[in-house]
C-alpha cells in the first residue's frame, strides 16, 4: 500500500508538472506574440505604404492585420488591450475603432464596434478584429485604378508640401522673421519639420481613422504625401553636415538634438491638442438637442462611382500642377534663382512621394525570419538615402559651380530628395516607440537614423569640400601673406571690440550710471581705473550703454569703428557731450541702490511663488529629485523677460530712466533667476549617486535657457515690428511722448519714491519674520530672504563692473565676464558651505536663517538671465565657441568647487541629505 501511494503521489506530481510545463509554455507564447504585435505595431505607426489599399489589407502576422501579401484570406489578429488609445470609461466593452491603439495606422474603413470581440489572454485583453475575414470588395475600385488615385493623390499632396515648405523657409527665413539661418542649429527646415510633426499628430494619429472612414487615399493623400513632403530629414541632415565640415561640431550636434526635441514634443503637442478638441466634439454631440451628429453624414467614398469621380478630379489637378510648374520652370530657368528650382521641384517632387510610399511596405516586415520588426526599415531607408543623395548633390554643386547646375541641383534636392525624406513619418514612428513597452527602441532607432546619415553625409560632403578649400587655400596663400601685415592692426582691435562688447552685454554695474558716462573730453569713457585721464575709448554712436532704441550684443557699427586711441582723445572737438541735468553722483548712486533693492525683493517673492506654483504642491512639473530642479520655471521665465527687457527694449526704457532699465534687469531679472539654486541641486542630486541626472540636468537647464532668451529675442522684435507698423499706420510717432525722467526734479521725487516702498518692504518683512520664526517654516525663511535679498543685488551690481575689463592692464581674456562669473560661482561656493552648516547643526532656528540667506543673499548673488544674455551674445559673435566655453568653465568650477565643500562632508560625515 504504502509503495502504491507513493506511486500514485509521484504520477500525481508529473501530472500537476506537466501541467505547470502547459500553462508556462502557453504564457511564454502569450508573450512573445505580444512582443511580436507590439513590434510590428509601432514599427507600422507612421506609413505601410501600399499595403494600407483596401485590395490588399490583410496580415500574416500575429499582430494587427496591416496587409502583408501572402496573408491567407480567414486570418484573423489580436492586438493587445494596452494599445487601447485612451479608451473612454463607459465604453469599456465597445471599442471605437478609432481609439483601439496609440498610433492608429491604415486600416480598412469598415470596422465597427460590433465586429470587434473582447478575449481573455494572461493578463492582459487580447482584443480581434474579424470584419477582414471575407470581406466584400466588389464596390471598390479594381487593383490598378486603385493604385492609379492612390498615386494621384500623394502627388498632388506631395506637390502642395513642396510649396508649403518653402513659404515657411521664407517666414522664418533671414528675409524676414530672422528666425532661421544655415549657420545656426535652427536651420530653415525646422519650422516645416515642427509644424508638419504637430499636424502627424491631428491628422496622422487621432484623426486618421475618422478621415480613413471617408477615404482612405485621402488619409494617404494628407499623412505620407503632404505631410511627409511637407517635412525632410535630408535638409536637415545636409544642414548640420555643412556646420561640422565648417568646423562648428558642436553647433551641428546640438542642432540634431534640439531638433529631436522640438519634433517629438511637436507631434505630443499635436496629439494632446487633437485629443482636446475630439473631447470638445464630444461635448457638442452629447448636449441635448445638437441635432445629427457629424459623422452620420454619409460622405464615405463606398462606391465605384465616387472613387472613379474623385479619381478623375486629382488627375486633373496633377495635370494643372504639372503643366503650370513646367511654364513657369521653362520661363526662369534661363535667369535662375529660387523661382527656376523652385517650380522644378515641383516637377519632380511626386516621384520622391511615390519612392517613399513604395518603400514603406517594408515598415513591420523586420528582416529574414522577421527580426527587428520595430525597426521601420522602409522610413530608414528613405530617409538615409536621401540624405546621401542630397550630399553627393551639394559636393556636385560646390565642384561644377554653374547657375544651371545649382538650379538643377537645388530643384532635385529640394523637390525629390526632400519628398523622399520625412520627419512627420519618423516623428510618429519615434513617439510610439516611446510609448512602448521598449522605450529605448525609440532612441535607439533615431541614433541609427542620425549617425548613418551625418557619417555618410561627411564621408560624401565634407571630404570633397575639405580638398577644395585646401587647394584654394594653396593657391592664395601669396595673396594672405601680403595682406597680413597690413591688416593685423585693424583686426587686433575689432577683435577687442568684440571681446568687449560681449563681454558687457549682461550688466556692466556701476558704470552704466549717467552720472559716470561722461569724461572731459567729450568722448564716451568706460572708465577703465589703469588708464590716464587723456585715454579714451571711442564706441559708436548707437552702442552706447546699450541705450539705443534695439540693443544688440554686436552692433554692426563696431566694425567700422575708428581705432581706439590711446595717445589722444578720438572725436572732433567742436562736439561737446554735456552731462545730463540729473542727480549728482552719490544720489545718483543712492538712487540707483533703492531701485535694484525693491526690484530684487519683487524678484524674490516672484520666484517664491514660481517654485510653488510648478512645485510637487500645485503643478508637479519640477522636483527635487529630477533634472527638472525648482527654479528650473523662474529660470526660463527670467531668460525669456531678458530678452525682452534686457535686449531688444533695453534702450527704450534707458531712453525713459537708465535705472528702471538697470533695476528691471539687474534687480528683478537678475533677482528671479538664479545659478546658485540650480547648481546646489545638481550637488544634491550627485550626492545622493544620481550622476547622470546631475549632469543631463546642466545639459537640459542650459538648453531651455538659451531656447527662451532666444524666444525672448525673437517675439520681441516682432512686437516691435508690430508697433512700427501701428505707428506707421496710424501716422504718430509714439517717441515723441516725453516720459523720460531727465531732470533733478523727477528723478529726486522717484528715488523718494522708492525709498519709501523699500521702506514698507523691510519694515513689512521684518515684522513677518518676527512673528514666523520661532514657528519655523517656509514663511519664516521667505521673509528673511526679502530682508537680506538687496544686499545680494548690490553685490552683484558692483562686481558687474569687472565685466569687460579682462585681466591685468592688458585685459586679457576681455571676452569673459568676469564680474557675472566671480558672482555666480561666489555664491554656489557659500550657498555649498551653508547647506553643509545647515546637515552639520541641523536645528530649526539654524535652517531658517541658512535658507533665508541661501534663497535671498546668494539667490539674488548670482544670476542665470544675465548669464544668458552674455552666452546668447558670444554664440551670436564671430567667435561662437566662446559661449560654450563660458558655460563651461561656469558650470564646471562651480560644481567642482560645490562637491569639494558639500558633497565630501556628507560622504564622509554620513549625513541624511533626505530629511
Amino acid at each position: 500500500k504504502e509503495t502504491s501511494s507513493l506511486a500514485l503521489e509521484g504520477f500525481m506530481e508529473r501530472i500537476s508538472s506537466l501541467g505547470s510545463d502547459v500553462r508556462s509554455l502557453s504564457v511564454s507564447q502569450a508573450q512573445k506574440g505580444y512582443c511580436d504585435a507590439e513590434s510590428e505595431c509601432v514599427s507600422e505607426a507612421g506609413d505601410i505604404g501600399d499595403r494600407a489599399l483596401y485590395g490588399s489589407s490583410h496580415s500574416e502576422s500575429e499582430g494587427f492585420l496591416l496587409s502583408v501579401d501572402n496573408t491567407p484570406k480567414n486570418v484573423c489578429v489580436f492586438i493587445p488591450g494596452d494599445h487601447e488609445l485612451q479608451q473612454h470609461p463607459t465604453t469599456l466593452n465597445t471599442v471605437n475603432a478609432l481609439d483601439q491603439f496609440r498610433t492608429p495606422v491604415s486600416t480598412n474603413g469598415n470596422v465597427l464596434p460590433k465586429d470587434i470581440k473582447q478575449v481573455g489572454s494572461f493578463t492582459n485583453f487580447l482584443f480581434g478584429i474579424s470584419s477582414f475575414c471575407g470581406q466584400e470588395l466588389d464596390k471598390k475600385l479594381p487593383k490598378l485604378l486603385d493604385y492609379v488615385s492612390s498615386l494621384s493623390h500623394l502627388a498632388v499632396f506631395g506637390i502642395l508640401g513642396v510649396l508649403t515648405r518653402y513659404l515657411l523657409q521664407k517666414l522664418f527665413g533671414p528675409g524676414v522673421a530672422d528666425v532661421t539661418s544655415d549657420q545656426s542649429i535652427i536651420y530653415p527646415d525646422l519650422p516645416s519639420n515642427m509644424v508638419g510633426s504637430f499636424l502627424m499628430g491631428w491628422f496622422g494619429v487621432v484623426f486618421k481613422a475618422d478621415i480613413s472612414r471617408v477615404s482612405e487615399h485621402l488619409a494617404i493623400g494628407l499623412t505620407t504625401g503632404y505631410l511627409g513632403s511637407l517635412t525632410t530629414f535630408s535638409g536637415w541632415n545636409q544642414k548640420m553636415v555643412e556646420l561640422g565640415v565648417g568646423g562648428h561640431w558642436l553647433l551641428s550636434v546640438l542642432g540634431f538634438l534640439i531638433g529631436l526635441f522640438l519634433v517629438g514634443f511637436s507631434i505630443i503637442f499635436g496629439v494632446e491638442t487633437a485629443k482636446g478638441f475630439r473631447w470638445f466634439l464630444r461635448r457638442l454631440n452629447m448636449r441635448p438637442g445638437s441635432g445629427t451628429c457629424i459623422s452620420k453624414f454619409n460622405w464615405k467614398l463606398d462606391s465605384f462611382q465616387r472613387h472613379l469621380v474623385v479619381t478623375i478630379v486629382y488627375l486633373v489637378m496633377l495635370g494643372l500642377l504639372w503643366g503650370v510648374s513646367g511654364a513657369l520652370e521653362k520661363d526662369e530657368f534661363k535667369h535662375g534663382g529660387d523661382a527656376a528650382w523652385l517650380w522644378l521641384a515641383c516637377i519632380v517632387g511626386p516621384l520622391g512621394v511615390w519612392i517613399r510610399w513604395f518603400l514603406a511596405r517594408l515598415n513591420g516586415r523586420g528582416v529574414g525570419a522577421g527580426w527587428l520588426k520595430w525597426l521601420p526599415f522602409g522610413t530608414l531607408i528613405a530617409n538615409v538615402s536621401a540624405a546621401w543623395l542630397v550630399a553627393a548633390l551639394a559636393t556636385v554643386k560646390k565642384s561644377v559651380n554653374t547657375k544651371n547646375c545649382d538650379t538643377i541641383a537645388t530643384g532635385i534636392q529640394f523637390g525629390l530628395l526632400g519628398n523622399l525624406s520625412t520627419v512627420s513619418t519618423f516623428a510618429a514612428e519615434f513617439n510610439a516607440m516611446r510609448e512602448s513597452m521598449h522605450p529605448w527602441r525609440a532612441y535607439a532607432y533615431a541614433m541609427i537614423t542620425v549617425c548613418i546619415s551625418f557619417s555618410f553625409g561627411i564621408l560624401i560632403y565634407g571630404i570633397p569640400v575639405w580638398r577644395i578649400v585646401n587647394s584654394a587655400s594653396a593657391g592664395s596663400s601669396i595673396r594672405r601673406r601680403s595682406l597680413s601685415i597690413s591688416s593685423h592692426i585693424s583686426h587686433h582691435i575689432d577683435n577687442d571690440a568684440d571681446c568687449e562688447s560681449v563681454s558687457e552685454a549682461g550688466d556692466i554695474g556701476d558704470r552704466a550710471l549717467p552720472s559716470r558716462r561722461f569724461s572731459e573730453s567729450g568722448s564716451f569713457h568706460l572708465s577703465f581705473d589703469n588708464r590716464s585721464e587723456n585715454e579714451a575709448v571711442s564706441i559708436a554712436e548707437e552702442y552706447k550703454l546699450h541705450t539705443n532704441s534695439s540693443v544688440k550684443p554686436l552692433p554692426p557699427a563696431l566694425t567700422s569703428t575708428s581705432p581706439l586711441s590711446t595717445d589722444a582723445i578720438v572725436g572732433s572737438e567742436d562736439t561737446k557731450h554735456d552731462p545730463p541735468k540729473g542727480l549728482p553722483e552719490l544720489l545718483d548712486y543712492t538712487s540707483c541702490m533703492v531701485h535694484l533693492a525693491v526690484f530684487g525683493i519683487l524678484g524674490v517673492l516672484t520666484r517664491y511663488l514660481l517654485q510653488k506654483l510648478f512645485g510637487p504642491g500645485v503643478a508637479h512639473v519640477t522636483s527635487n529629485q529630477t533634472i527638472l530642479y525648482v527654479d528650473l520655471p523662474s529660470n526660463m521665465i527670467g531668460s525669456f523677460l531678458m530678452g525682452w527687457f534686457g535686449v531688444v527694449f533695453k534702450g527704450d526704457i534707458s531712453h525713459v530712466s537708465e535705472h528702471l532699465a538697470i533695476a528691471i534687469t539687474t534687480g528683478y531679472l537678475g533677482s528671479l533667476t538664479t545659478f546658485s539654486g540650480w547648481n546646489q541641486k545638481m550637488l544634491e542630486l550627485s550626492v545622493s549617486g544620481h550622476w547622470l541626472f546631475a549632469t543631463l540636468g546642466f545639459l537640459v537647464g542650459l538648453l531651455l535657457v538659451a531656447s527662451s532668451i532666444t524666444f525672448g529675442i525673437e517675439t520681441a522684435k516682432g512686437f516691435r515690428w508690430l508697433l512700427n507698423m501701428l505707428n506707421i499706420s496710424s501716422g504718430k510717432d509714439g517717441s515723441k511722448i516725453n516720459c523720460k525722467v531727465d531732470s533733478y526734479r523727477r528723478q529726486l521725487i522717484v528715488m523718494v519714491m522708492f525709498l519709501v516702498i523699500l521702506g514698507i518692504l523691510w519694515g513689512v518683512s521684518g515684522a513677518l519674520v518676527k512673528s514666523e520664526f520661532k514657528h519655523g517654516g517656509n514663511a519664516a525663511q521667505l521673509w528673511f530672504a526679502c530682508m537680506v535679498g538687496p544686499i545680494g543685488v548690490w553685490i552683484r551690481w558692483f562686481l558687474a563692473r569687472l565685466n569687460g575689463r579682462g585681466l591685468g592692464r592688458k585685459g586679457l581674456f576681455k571676452w569673459i565676464p568676469f564680474g557675472t562669473l566671480i558672482a555666480n560661482v561666489s555664491a554656489a561656493c557659500v550657498m555649498a558651505a551653508l547647506s553643509s552648516v545647515k546637515n552639520a547643526v541641523n536645528t530649526r532656528d539654524c535652517d531658517t536663517v541658512v535658507a533665508g540667506i541661501q534663497f535671498g543673499l546668494m539667490g539674488c548673488l548670482s544670476t542665470v538671465s544675465t548669464f544668458a544674455a552674455e552666452f546668447n551674445a558670444m554664440r551670436q559673435s564671430s567667435h561662437p565657441w566662446r559661449a560654450y566655453a563660458y558655460a563651461i568653465i561656469t558650470v564646471f568650477v562651480s560644481f567642482s568647487l560645490g562637491i569639494l565643500i558639500y558633497c565630501i562632508p556628507v560622504w564622509t560625515k554620513g549625513y541624511d541629505t533626505d530629511s
